[in-house]
């Protein structure tokens, strides 16, 4: 069942880290200053999920993903997928993702598959 609280939520997440970021390395600084960090190419594992889940209280068993489209929260897997909550990222925040995750940039916010944050 779809949340718009929830999506609310996500939405204002996103809008507090694009706040005042005019550029990537905008969002970068907030996320090494939060200590957000990722894997590289990850929906799920990337700093702005990390970020997020720092912001939003999600359902237990639920996950956070980034996109570079939108944000959103999900339960269950493959065919028993279902989005919970979704957010439209903002610009600044796809560019830093597309920087992040293909083009190798930020390397300090960078972890190792597998490494908890």
């Amino acid at each position: 069942m779809f949340d718009d609280t929830l999506s609310d939520a996500l939405a204002a997440a996103l809008a507090r880290l694009a706040d005042g970021c005019r550029h990537p390395a905008a969002v970068a600084a907030r996320l090494i200053t939060a200590g957000c960090t990722g894997e590289r190419g990850s929906c799920d594992c990337c700093p702005v999920a990390a970020w997020l889940a720092g912001q939003v209280t999600i359902p237990d068993g639920a996950r956070l993903l980034a996109g570079i489209d939108n944000a959103e929260i999900i339960t269950g897997t493959g065919d028993g997928e279902q989005v919970l909550a979704a957010a439209p990222v903002p610009q600044v925040i796809a560019s830093f993702i597309v920087a992040f995750g293909e083009e190798g940039l930020y390397p300090q916010l960078a972890r190792p598959a597998g490494d908890a944050p």
